[in-house]
């Protein structure tokens, strides 16, 4: 049986959240949610960088192992050798183009045709092959093919969201309602009035 006391403190809680919630989503102003879309695409950013830096130097580092598990597929053991060097080299260039803001948008694009790539030879590997030679780095090798597919449809979505949020709020500043106005009458700002 529940105690009225730890009853009420729960209600109150979400009591609490559900008005905190509410009135964000109310007072949520179309610069605040640019500002919003523009932390998300950082968060994004800063995501795949982490999961490509961490993967490239996995896979740099082991080189060896992973070139022997790229020949044990089937459909790129005619590549091990490129593949094994230009893997862990793309998912470097892409982590820099996503650290660089000049060069963001087209690395969340570049960087969602890879993880697409990865997702397509993931599924089918799958469908199709009957040993499962797995190449991944660090911890991503312990996930099973299907984890692994699921966690790269998600890094998919995530960087063509991140491709397609940036490409339509480039350019654009969030800033508070009502900054833009107060600085166009000359307050807080060098241009007389």
């Amino acid at each position: 049986m529940v105690h009225l006391k730890e009853s009420g403190l729960f209600a109150n809680l979400f009591f609490l959240w559900s008005n905190f919630f509410l009135e964000w989503q109310v007072n949520l102003y179309p610069m605040k949610r640019k500002y919003s879309i523009h932390l998300l695409v950082s968060i994004i950013a800063a995501v795949l960088i982490a999961l490509f830096v961490y993967t490239a130097l996995s896979k740099a580092m082991q080189l060896h192992r992973f070139q022997i598990s790229l020949r044990s597929s089937p459909w790129l053991r005619p590549f091990s050798r490129q593949l094994a060097w230009g893997v862990p080299a793309v998912e470097l260039l892409l982590a820099a183009g996503l650290l660089i803001l000049r060069f963001r948008e087209k690395a969340l694009f570049l960087s969602g045709i890879l993880l697409f790539c990865f997702t397509g030879y993931i599924g089918g590997m799958l469908l199709f092959a009957r040993k499962l030679p797995c190449g991944c780095g660090g911890i991503i090798e312990a996930l099973s093919w299907q984890q692994h597919l699921v966690l790269n449809m998600v890094l998919t979505f995530l960087a063509f969201f991140g491709w397609y949020a940036e490409r339509k709020y480039k350019g654009t500043v969030a800033i508070e309602p009502g900054q833009a106005s107060a600085n166009l009458t000359g307050r807080n700002s060098r241009i007389p009035v």
